[in-house]
């Protein structure tokens, strides 16, 4: 991304979570198709994303309007033109679009843990910091609920470590009697009564 803040000027860095499908650096450039739909799926790297982002600030301060529900179509092309010309991947308007949806669902998440007192945004590394004093206010505000729910950790880990996008259900949820259940159904058992 270094390299990419030099050729286009990007003040910031894009932080990614680190996830078995974005691991491994080489198949960042792949792409895939889905059998099921035939929609060709891209994995975004850093390069991507700074391309797209500094391609849809270029057109806002052009004074192009975006329209009611998101970017125009041709902003998206822009998007599209500026990452097959960064990068040499062609990506369509729905990976564009599916990127911009995915890169707003991080920055809420990130935006909610600098809400909390204690957590901060490290500018040059692209990293939210937190000191150790808030940090374990929060695993203890988390651990607190749990057993509330007569729920431990480790069965939320046995629950969802093969399924990511549930554990981000799970993560949203603020029903516990919803929660509780989740967990015990992903763990095929039936909840013990509360105490």
């Amino acid at each position: 991304m270094a390299h990419l803040r030099n050729n286009t000027a990007a003040p910031f860095h894009v932080p990614r979570p680190t996830t078995a499908a974005n691991m491994d650096d080489n198949d960042t450039n792949r792409t895939q198709v889905d059998p099921s739909t035939k929609i060709r799926q891209v994995r975004w790297n850093d390069d991507m994303d700074g391309l797209m982002i500094v391609a849809l600030v270029n057109e806002v301060l052009a004074g192009h309007k975006r329209s009611d529900n998101g970017f125009t179509v041709f902003q998206i092309l822009k998007v599209i033109e500026s990452v097959k010309n960064g990068c040499g991947i062609v990506v369509s308007d729905k990976n564009v679009r599916a990127r911009l949806k995915t890169l707003k669902r991080e920055y809420a998440e990130v935006s909610q843990l600098l809400s909390i007192s204690g957590f901060g945004w490290d500018a040059e590394t692209g990293q939210i910091t937190v000191d150790s004093i808030a940090w374990d206010d929060l695993v203890k505000l988390i651990t607190e609920k749990l057993e509330a729910m007569d729920l431990h950790l480790v069965d939320i880990m046995k629950a969802f470590r093969s399924d990511g996008d549930l554990a981000k259900v799970f993560m949203s949820l603020t029903n516990t009697t919803i929660m509780r259940a989740l967990v015990y159904e992903q763990l095929g058992r039936d909840p013990p009564p509360l105490p």
